[in-house]
C-alpha cells in the first residue's frame, strides 16, 4: 500500500502538467523495475485518446551495459503490463548522468519527470539537481529523488566504518537543502519499509552471502580483503541490526524516503 500511495502522490502531480505527451528521464534505471512501475502509473492516470494509446518517452540513463542489456529485454513485451494502451519510445543512455549532462545539447526535449531512485549517491547533489531543474525540465515538471532515511542500517553503517574513498554519502536531506536555498516548491513523504534476508551473508562459503555482503557494506571482496578482526565486527554490526522471523531467517528492515521538487507549481 505505501508503494501505491506514493504513486498516487507522485502522479498526482504529474496530471497537472497539461503536456500532450509524458516524458520521462531515469537515472541510474539499472534493470527497469522503477521506470516500468512508473510508466504504468502514468498510464492509468492519463486519458486515452485513439488507438494508438498514449505517447510516452522514457529516456534511460545507466552505465551498467548489463543492467541495460535486461531492462531492454523486459520492454519487449511491455504493453502486457498495461491495463491502457500506451506508446512508449525508449531511449538507451549507456552513460553516466556526469557523462550525460557534459553532451546534452541545448536544443533537446524537455522531461516531465526526472527520477533518482537510489541512484543520487553517486552524484554532486547540487549540480545535479540544477542542472535537472534548469535544463532538462521543461516549463512545468518533477524531480523525484528516493533514498535511504538516516535510520537505515545502511547510513549506520558508513558512520560506523566510514570509507576513505567516499567524503560523504548523499541523501534526501541534500535534496532538501538545495530545493530549501533554491526556493524550490518540494515535498518529503515516506517511502517504503523492505525486509532484506540477510542469512547467507554470515556464510562464508556462499557465494550469493559474499556478493550480499559487499553490497551492504559498499565495498568489494570484503571477506578477502579486510582482516579478520575488522570482518568480525562488520558481522557482528549485521547482526545487532537485525532480527530472527518466525521461519528462522535473518532480516535486516531497510526503510527509505522521497523528496519531491516541483516547478511551475507555484508556491
Amino acid at each position: 500500500m505505501k508503494r501505491k500511495l506514493k504513486a498516487i502522490l507522485v502522479f498526482g502531480f504529474v496530471k497537472d502538467l497539461h503536456s500532450e505527451d509524458e516524458d520521462l528521464s531515469s537515472v541510474g534505471s539499472g534493470e527497469g523495475e522503477n521506470d516500468i512501475n512508473i510508466l504504468k502509473a502514468l498510464c492509468t492516470i492519463r486519458p486515452v485518446e485513439g488507438e494508438e494509446g498514449i505517447p510516452l518517452i522514457n529516456r534511460v540513463i545507466e552505465p551498467d551495459v548489463a543492467r541495460l542489456a535486461k531492462f531492454r529485454q523486459k520492454t519487449e513485451k511491455l504493453h502486457n503490463c498495461f491495463k491502457t494502451p500506451a506508446n512508449v519510445d525508449f531511449e538507451w543512455i549507456p552513460m553516466t548522468f556526469q557523462e550525460y549532462i557534459s553532451q546534452k545539447k541545448a536544443n533537446d526535449v524537455k522531461f516531465d519527470v526526472v527520477h533518482f531512485i537510489h541512484s543520487i549517491y553517486y552524484v554532486e547533489v547540487e549540480d545535479v539537481l540544477l542542472h535537472c531543474y534548469e535544463n532538462e525540465l521543461g516549463r512545468k515538471g518533477i524531480i523525484l529523488t528516493i533514498s535511504h532515511e538516516e535510520e537505515n542500517p545502511m547510513l549506520k553503517f558508513r558512520e560506523k566504518f566510514p570509507d576513505q574513498r567516499v567524503a560523504s554519502f548523499p541523501r534526501n536531506r541534500d535534496a532538501v537543502a538545495v530545493a530549501s536555498e533554491r526556493g524550490w516548491k518540494y515535498v518529503v513523504c515516506p517511502g517504503d519499509s523492505n525486509n532484506l534476508d540477510i542469512t547467507t551473508i554470515f556464510d562464508s562459503f556462499s557465494r550469493e552471502g559474499n556478493y550480499l555482503l559487499d553490497f551492504l557494506s559498499n565495498r568489494v571482496n570484503v571477506r578477502q580483503n579486510e582482516d579478520k578482526e575488522s570482518l568480525e565486527k562488520i558481522l557482528k554490526f549485521w547482526e545487532e541490526q537485525s532480527f530472527i522471523n518466525e521461519h528462522g531467517r535473518r532480516i535486516v528492515e531497510l526503510r527509505d524516503n522521497a523528496v519531491i521538487i516541483l516547478k511551475g507549481f507555484g508556491h
